[in-house]
């Protein structure tokens, strides 16, 4: 998303196809060097940064892996963001991203599957409300003290039939 902000803050297109290589146009190619630099700088502000880890005098040879996550997980982007950013900035060699880390990170990120759908679909509704509320619902509902109608309406939802499907998944 901070990628296609620095598209609106230039006044230039977002929409583009596969990512820019040797044959693209060189303003197409710059848009996109800058909308990732912007990115960067937006989600992880060189300051803010510092004031963590101390810059050292030169670029470290590597970073430990469960280092690399925990400011990757504080900035809440992904490793492969992080040690790009810290190249830039001169905290880490750019050999050890481009020798060793690169492959490897490219391999967790298409291997990873994303959030996608839930397992069941009454979760978003479960999730909206919390436990205490769900539990307290279903528990009217399952003694009779609500109807059906009742307890989809206290858990916003239009088609009752997503009830049961909550209540079969919900549980400890």
């Amino acid at each position: 998303m901070a990628h296609e902000l620095g598209h609106i803050a230039l006044g230039e297109s977002a929409i583009s196809g596969s990512p820019p290589g040797p044959g693209t146009p060189s303003h197409a190619r710059a848009v996109e060097e800058w909308c990732n630099q912007f990115a960067a700088a937006f989600l992880i502000p060189a300051g803010d940064l510092a004031a963590r880890w101390a810059k050292p005098n030169e670029a470290v040879k590597e970073i430990a892996d469960g280092e690399l996550t925990k400011l990757a997980n504080w900035y809440a982007v992904s490793p492969h963001a992080m040690i790009i950013r810290l190249v830039e900035l001169g905290y880490v060699e750019a050999k050890f991203y481009r020798d060793v880390m690169r492959e490897e990170l490219l391999k967790r990120e298409a291997a990873f599957k994303g959030g996608g759908r839930p397992e069941y679909y009454g979760s978003r509704y479960r999730s909206a409300r919390g436990d205490m509320y769900t539990g307290l619902v279903l528990d009217a509902w399952s003694s009779g003290r609500i109807t059906n109608h009742n307890a989809a309406e206290f858990m916003g939802i239009k088609n009752v039939r997503h009830l049961e499907d909550i209540r079969s998944h919900f549980g400890p």
